[in-house]
């Protein structure tokens, strides 16, 4: 039994309650309690057309769907009439209200009948559908109706819903994606790797294997979802100097290609070389599996051991380890291992940039090509690289990540900080050394303030020229390291000194790679200014190092 609002939340968006007959009593009754406040107008819940309103606006919900379409293409997959489908449909969209703007609402409605007038099967089914406006959410529909009585047209249905989100996730949105928090990673990291050194069982082991490979290889190499999943059984080979992983790589992609829906078409083989650790997890997958039938894709995971975690036979139409299986197998580690072994409370809410002790947030499967990205760029990585591993044709779309590195610096440089203070690991964040706690000695500058660099003290000016602010100014002192304030807290407030650098570095980035691309640059400037983001990343990292070391907050 349901308890809680917050159970109901979670179960309502997680997926695990289905939309069945039991359901559409208790939709009528929330359905009179919202026609009570005025939400809802004069109508019923049996009607074809819905009256709403927010006050500031009123709108019509409409429900038909053509009968003929329906029975033609979606009666047999579904396994239920067209009525029973309405209801279903004005059961979603009642559960979802108070949660959802009823603008948001009356276009997952229209989304859904516009699938529904579509014939997923033919071809141009995507082109049919590509102009859906909430695909995410008219696939979550379908995956809450109850059983479906064609399971192989009814998975064809959501890879086709899926190949949508894919789209215009990388094309319709000009705004960076909403990531987590990045203390969500890098606790989300420590969580997955302790838990795979403990003592499990080896059916909890295989279960969970695809989200552990996910993890390690994903937040190195910026995958897409479905290139992940598309990683071939034969991906391992051992080579004179190491081991390489074989992956695919979407090769049209903002190329503007036709699609084959061929993987072989669509999709191109790239090899990468990657660490002994890293091959023997994925060898050790390969052993464990090799008693069961490969996929008909050939895939590196196999669905036996995903089915066999609820004592369930695979389906024969099961082609492949899907995005949906990968979901779940996520959904399964927050609920089993994050909440059930390590006690953290799960937060929604992706607004948050800091958590409190205790809490994490929830990932999506897409955050790590981003999370990849961004760390690329923040380590100084050439922007062919960049390109490269993102299966970039339009090196500038790099710049969607720009606005997250000094947020990422920041909360890798205090978790590492805290884990040397702990004991948990035997290292230090740089080989530089910062500037000590109590110094020695020191000059007074003409503004009041002080200069610890002791080349400056002995009138060697070498650090000063080292030195280069916003405007192109030469030796300015607040973007120097050895420069403090007379009263040193003052001079740890300034944090944004550091992040106003590193941004102007990556606008300026953006610059010559544009004029680059106009033929009026070169390879050159591009390189000088990613090394221009690894040395302002770097005195970030030292100035949070020291700041972190004196305690100051």
């Amino acid at each position: 039994m349901i308890n809680t609002a917050a159970e109901k939340f979670y179960i309502a968006r997680t997926g695990m309650i289905q939309i069945d007959d039991t359901r559409i009593e208790e939709a009528k009754e929330k359905f009179e309690a919202f026609k009570k406040a005025g939400v809802i107008g004069e109508c019923r819940f049996e009607d074809n057309k819905w009256l709403l309103t927010d006050e500031y606006s009123r709108m019509n919900m409409r429900f038909y769907v053509n009968p003929f379409t329906y029975k033609r293409f979606y009666e047999n997959v579904f396994g239920t009439d067209l009525n029973t489908f309405l209801d279903y449909m004005k059961v979603y969209v009642i559960t979802a209200m108070g949660e959802n703007a009823l603008g948001s609402l009356v276009n997952i409605v229209r989304d859904i009948k516009h699938v529904v007038r579509t014939n997923f099967k033919e071809r141009e089914a995507f082109d049919d559908m590509i102009s859906l406006k909430m695909p995410a959410r008219t696939k979550e529909f379908f995956r809450k109706l109850s059983e479906p009585a064609n399971e192989e047209e009814y998975r064809v249905l959501l890879g086709e819903i899926d190949r949508i989100i894919e789209y215009q996730d990388d094309f319709y949105s000009s705004e960076p994606r909403e990531l987590a928090s990045f203390d969500t990673y890098l606790l989300f990291n420590d969580i997955i790797n302790d838990f795979w050194k403990s003592d499990i069982t080896e059916d909890e082991r295989l279960f969970f294997y695809p989200l552990y490979l996910w993890w390690k290889i994903t937040a190195v190499i910026p995958l897409r979802p479905r290139e992940f999943i598309l990683t071939p059984r034969r991906c391992l080979e051992k080579k004179k100097d190491g081991w390489y992983l074989t992956l695919r790589r979407n090769k049209i992609k903002g190329s503007g290609r036709s699609i084959t829906y061929k993987i072989a078409g669509d999709y191109i083989t790239v090899q990468y070389k990657i660490p002994n650790g890293l091959a023997a997890e994925i060898q050790t997958y390969l052993d464990y599996t090799v008693r069961y039938e490969s996929t008909q894709l050939h895939t590196l995971f196999i669905t036996d051991t995903h089915y066999k975690h609820w004592e369930r036979r695979k389906s024969k139409v099961n082609r492949y380890f899907t995005y949906t299986n990968m979901n779940c197998v996520l959904r399964y580690f927050y609920n089993d291992v994050i909440v059930g072994k390590y006690h953290l409370n799960v937060v929604d809410d992706r607004t948050l940039k800091h958590l409190n002790r205790g809490e994490i947030q929830r990932l999506h499967l897409g955050d790590t090509r981003h999370l990849a990205l961004i760390n690329i760029i923040a380590e100084g990585g050439t922007p062919v690289l960049a390109m490269m591993l993102a299966g970039h044709d339009d090196i500038n779309m790099a710049s969607h990540y720009y606005s997250n590195i000094t947020s990422l610096i920041e909360c890798r440089t205090y978790a590492q900080y805290r884990k040397v203070l702990q004991g948990e690991v035997m290292y230090t964040l740089s080989g530089a050394e910062c500037l000590p706690a109590e110094a020695l000695s020191y000059i007074g500058l003409c503004d009041g303030n002080r200069c610890y660099s002791e080349k400056y003290i002995n009138r060697d000016y070498s650090d000063c020229r080292k030195v280069i602010g916003p405007k192109g100014e030469i030796a300015y002192c607040p973007s120097c390291k050895y420069y403090r304030k007379s009263c040193t807290e003052d001079y740890f407030k300034d944090d944004e000194v550091y992040k106003r650098n590193i941004l102007d570095d990556c606008k300026h980035l953006e610059k010559v790679v544009n004029l680059a691309r106009r033929m009026n640059g070169n390879s050159e400037d591009i390189m000088q200014a990613f090394l221009r983001i690894k040395s302002d990343a770097y005195d970030y990292e030292q100035f949070l190092k020291e700041k972190a070391e004196r305690g100051i907050k």
